[in-house]
């Protein structure tokens, strides 16, 4: 098994889960989980950017997975890995700070092809009425299909980092 999951690290993949093969035989028995050093690094990367709009658990979790992995693996945290992290931890953020100070927002970007282009339209106003603020950037013909970009547009973290811009202090 320690070899599958290595494998799953070494290609890029999230983990594996291992669950009882019968419900209910053991009913305090839990299902085990192993998320990959490769893939605690790329939630880090894909999502630092929106660290004011997260939970701090969050990334307390990805940090902490990272670290269980490296120790029952007998893998390393090399020198890559650290500054990898450090990168997506620091300059991320520091991109989203940059970008709302320049007026802008925090925003997640998009993109989605589909066979109608209703659907580009549907799915947006559902966000919405979900309370999701989107921007649709683009929609073009590409054969077959739509090709449809757009930002998700975060209030909470963009007004919590504007606030601080502005000297709102911070408080443990």
């Amino acid at each position: 098994m320690k070899e599958i999951v290595l494998d799953l690290d070494r290609n890029g993949r999230e983990g594996i889960v291992i669950k009882p093969v019968l419900k209910g035989q053991n009913p305090g028995e839990r299902p085990i989980k192993f998320v990959t050093l490769s893939s605690c690094l790329r939630d880090l990367q894909a999502t630092a950017g929106l660290m004011a709009e997260l939970p701090a658990g969050f990334y307390i979790q990805r940090i902490l997975r990272a670290i269980f992995f490296s120790h029952e693996f007998g893998i390393p945290i090399n020198d890559h890995y650290l500054m990898e992290s450090a990168r997506a931890l620091y300059l991320a953020p520091q991109s989203a700070l940059r970008e709302i100070a320049g007026g802008g927002s925090i925003r997640e970007s998009f993109e989605i092809k589909v066979k109608d282009k209703k659907t580009v339209y549907e799915l947006l106003n559902h966000l919405s009425r979900s309370g999701v603020l989107t921007q649709l950037i683009s929609v073009e013909r590409m054969g077959d299909y739509h090709r449809a970009k757009f930002n998700r547009i975060y209030i909470k973290g963009t007004r919590e980092l504007r606030h601080r811009l502005m000297g709102r202090g911070f408080f443990d």
